[in-house]
């Protein structure tokens, strides 16, 4: 994502005060979000985070995030953290390490591979696109037409994983297992001094982002950072998916009732980091707003071009990968699948004309 020129990325946050800001605008620029939020099940003032004694003969685990300490999908981390320590009765102690503190975030992959660290909190744009660029299809690839939570259904029952692990392990040769989760909203297109009003207007400009998205940006012109107008609905990142990836060694070596609990609390930190997403960027949103940030929808001749951009970025990964053709067919596969059915039984949300006829209670 961009930031305007005349400020810094953390000197504008500071000066914008606004907590949580980036869950709004990217997962990759989250600085200001509170280091602590309340859980469902946690009233105001309590932890999101209760400590858990760890049992004898616990085993720690030392899982570095690519987040800083007051970035909210710190927060999310830490909430599954303690949902795992909780849910194992303390058979489990996780280590969360925040980003940097053992390495940076394009090293974490390679450190679990290795053992220096148990595992890591990422995004496949990160450590496994620097290796293979097919990595970056599985968290943040074109879409097809379909929400985060419709990619995850590729990923846990379309054959995702599947070819996600087989691309870690048996191509990048990687002791590694990967689980996908938290899908992020769609990420707007960017910060901009100056309204965007055409694909023209980003020849010349710099941009910051991360995996297959840079190459849409290019394809319009741009190069590498450019805030006091926000550009929502984009194509360039219609969803982020994280990941946690888990030494494969030490993972396996565990009972397997362990296993489980770290397998499905992953799932189920999918839909609380969703909530708290939403909770947070409709919050925040409200403070851009009295901010005076205007808040633009991006014109569908940008929109229209990204998609001509995913052509030309696709056309020249898929020349020489063929995990990257691999795994963008049984993508397209499953969008055609699941499209339809649900472009016909669902009505659209947000559905504006159900909110115009809320309840007025």
């Amino acid at each position: 994502m961009d930031l305007l020129s005349k400020f810094s990325r953390r000197g504008f946050l500071k000066y914008g005060s606004l907590s949580g800001l980036a869950a709004f605008v990217t997962s990759c620029l989250s600085q200001n979000a509170p280091t602590t939020s309340s859980t469902p099940a946690a009233s105001s003032g309590t932890s999101a985070a209760p400590t858990v004694a760890a049992a004898a003969g616990a085993i720690t685990w030392k899982i570095q995030s690519g987040w800083a300490g007051n970035d909210i999908f710190q927060t999310m981390f830490l909430n599954w953290k303690a949902s795992v320590e909780e849910m194992s009765g303390g058979r489990i102690k996780i280590d969360a390490l925040p980003v940097n503190t053992i390495t940076n975030n394009n090293g974490m992959l390679d450190a679990v591979h290795a053992g220096t660290l148990d595992g890591a909190h990422e995004v496949p744009a990160y450590g496994p696109f620097q290796k293979d660029h097919a990595a970056s299809l599985v968290g943040t690839g074109p879409m097809m037409g379909m929400s985060g939570q419709m990619w995850l259904s590729w990923y846990w029952y379309g054959g995702g994983q599947q070819l996600y692990q087989n691309l870690i392990q048996q191509k990048l040769k990687l002791n590694v297992v990967s689980f996908l989760h938290m899908p992020m909203q769609n990420q707007p297109l960017g910060w901009f001094k100056d309204e965007i009003k055409g694909p023209d207007d980003f020849k010349g400009m710099k941009f910051r982002t991360v995996g297959l998205a840079t190459g849409i940006y290019q394809f319009a012109g741009a190069s590498v950072i450019a805030i006091a107008v926000l550009m929502t609905q984009s194509y360039h990142q219609p969803s982020e998916i994280l990941s946690i990836d888990l030494n494969k060694t030490k993972f396996e070596s565990m009972p397997k009732d362990l296993q489980s609990i770290m397998k499905w609390s992953i799932i189920a930190a999918s839909a609380d980091g969703e909530w708290l997403q939403m909770a947070k960027n409709s919050e925040d949103y409200a403070k851009l707003v009295a901010r005076g940030i205007n808040i633009i929808v991006t014109p569908q001749s940008v929109r229209d071009n990204q998609l001509k951009a995913w052509d030309s970025v696709i056309a020249t990964e898929s020349k020489d990968n063929p995990d990257f053709v691999a795994i963008l067919k049984s993508q397209r596969a499953w969008a055609e699948r699941i499209f339809p059915w649900a472009d016909k039984v669902n009505i659209r949300t947000p559905d504006p004309v159900s909110y115009a006829a809320r309840p007025k209670v």
